[in-house]
């Protein structure tokens, strides 16, 4: 959890959850488990052919042809396609959310935002439920077959959504694509070339950043042995590389997630300055340093501060490198080693084999690995790194559809219900949007036309009313047209849609049809039933 408020950039992925949640979870959680199974890794177009379904194999022909030494895991998720999409798994209220400016104006087109789950939608309200900071609404299910759907993202850009964040790349590129990152994403903390910006792997001076601060402490590092004779710091480009190549994690995959925890690097817990008290309420007048915010979490800056501390004194973080290091194993321990090392993975858990099968997802936010691969591919681009031996590990399920999932696309207001049905002045009693069927509307033997008012929850609403002898349903139905005048008003502080007629009663009349469409296209249907009586009156009730 970062100690200040950030501006949000739209390539920085939303609804991450706070670092130090992910470490207490993965101690509850962790336990032996097989690993997710490989199938093989391509390297070849007849081990695409080999380890890849048919419709996965123009994608990864065209990408191999551009890069020779990509290669690509085929990994088992042991599921059907279909079972991600129960309600046990990815279709949770909340799972899954979308970016939206508020609940009525969107971000995607519409059909990106869900209307059926119980509370995603206010149908009376004629607007999106909103969750977290009121910008997330929930992700439709065809939004999330979308995102989900691997074959959807086999281009130079979005294939990063899968890199393998366990395998670590040569180190002179990623040195450089680290500094580009950290330029473009982080701003100068990271980049500038003052020795105070740096590292420092002190071998004979105390580190200056709190020498003032602590009195006869001089908590020397150990620096890497090839950096001894070459100089006493390193950038933390630099530093992350080597990390990262020690550890077995990708580097540039570590970078972003070091800059998600702390953006500009503006932090108590990264300043080596900020005083802490342990439990016992020893005074800890600074010198440690906590750069993933691991145990970083309260209420309160102070109560973050101290938490955090507390545990980089306990692992004896006293040196940049040292909670740099520390911070990495961390990392792979709680995402790599629990199968998932890419940025589709830590969003969809779908390792069948996994402890946390579709729950422990590490952000809400569906359109989060697509835009981190944005600047992954970004950022390796700059630096001239995309020909570099790049593995991809992408999911494989049972009985997936022919086709890719196609992207939502719908739009428009997708309110397809009405307010009130009201005859010769009257609503219908008890109506209510979700019943469509209602019988009883008793006119009198003489009575030759009726006022018919019909109000949408949505002013965007089309409706269409049929006069009949028969029910809607029926197989040869036929009806006859009536003219509507339209006009919006306001109800209960909402704008609604009002059409109004004079109707005649036609011989034979027995039906009433309320044909309603939503501006994206959506539609449904009520009806009501017409009984004639010896004297003119007005009797109704109504069924499910």
């Amino acid at each position: 959890m970062s100690l200040r408020i950030r501006k949000v950039k739209k390539r920085v992925t939303s609804f991450v959850l706070v670092f130090a949640c992910l470490v207490s979870l993965f101690a509850m959680c962790r336990s032996e488990r097989a690993e997710g199974s490989v199938l093989g890794t391509a390297t070849t177009v007849e081990e695409i052919h080999q380890y890849f379904p048919q419709s996965y194999w123009e994608g990864l022909e065209t990408l191999l042809e551009a890069h020779p030494k990509w290669r690509f895991a085929a990994f088992d998720t042991g599921l059907s396609f279909e079972r991600c999409f129960d309600e046990d798994a990815e279709m949770r209220l909340t799972r899954n959310l979308v970016y939206a400016y508020s609940t009525r104006d969107l971000w995607q087109v519409s059909s990106w935002y869900d209307t059926t789950m119980e509370g995603s939608y206010d149908w009376w309200g004629n607007q999106w439920v909103a969750f977290d900071s009121g910008r997330w609404l929930q992700a439709s299910e065809e939004a999330v077959r979308y995102c989900m759907d691997p074959r959807n993202f086999f281009d130079e850009v979005q294939i990063f959504q899968f890199m393998d964040g366990s395998a670590a790349i040569e180190r002179t590129i990623a040195v450089n694509a680290i500094y580009e990152l950290f330029q473009e994403e982080g701003g100068s903390y990271w980049t500038q070339s003052g020795r105070s910006a740096n590292l420092y792997y002190v071998t004979q001076e105390k580190n200056p950043v709190y020498t003032h601060y602590l009195s006869g402490d001089h908590h020397f590092s150990d620096p890497p042995e090839e950096f001894i004779e070459m100089r006493h710091y390193l950038s933390y480009a630099e530093a992350l590389a080597m990390i990262g190549e020690e550890l077995g994690i990708n580097q540039i995959m570590l970078a972003s997630r070091l800059l998600q925890e702390q953006g500009d690097g503006d932090s108590y817990l990264t300043s080596g300055i900020y005083p802490f008290e342990l439990e016992d309420g020893t005074l800890i007048k600074g010198g440690y340093y906590n750069y993933f915010n691991i145990n970083a979490q309260g209420n309160t800056t102070k109560e973050i501060c101290t938490n955090g501390l507390r545990r980089a004194y306990e692992e004896g973080w006293d040196t940049r490198y040292k909670s740099l290091y520390g911070g990495s194993a961390v990392y792979r321990d709680v995402f790599l080693a629990q199968g998932q090392s890419t940025l589709y993975f830590q969003k969809f858990n779908v390792d069948a084999s996994s402890d946390g099968l579709f729950w422990r997802q590490y952000m809400q936010n569906i359109t989060a690995p697509q835009s981190e691969a944005e600047y992954l591919y970004d950022t390796l681009e700059n630096v001239r790194g995309l020909d570099a031996s790049l593995t991809f590990l992408i999911p494989v399920f049972y009985n997936m559809p022919e086709t890719p999932c196609a992207r939502p696309t719908e739009d428009g207001n997708p309110n397809y219900k009405l307010a009130e049905i009201a005859i010769n002045g009257d609503p219908i009693p008890g109506f209510h949007y979700d019943v469509h069927q209602y019988k009883g509307v008793t006119f009198g033997r003489d009575q030759t036309s009726f006022s018919l008012s019909i109000m949408t929850l949505a002013d965007t609403s089309d409706v269409e009313v049929y006069l009949s002898s028969m029910r809607p349903d029926s197989e040869n139905y036929q009806g006859e047209a009536v003219e509507l005048d339209f006009s919006t008003v306001w109800d209960e502080d909402y704008l609604r849609g009002l059409y109004t007629a004079l109707v005649p009663v036609p011989i034979g009349l027995r039906y009433v049809t309320v044909n309603v469409t939503a501006e994206n296209g959506d539609s449904t249907t009520y009806y009501f039933r017409i009984d004639k009586e010896e004297a003119a009156s007005f009797v109704m009730t109504w069924s499910n």
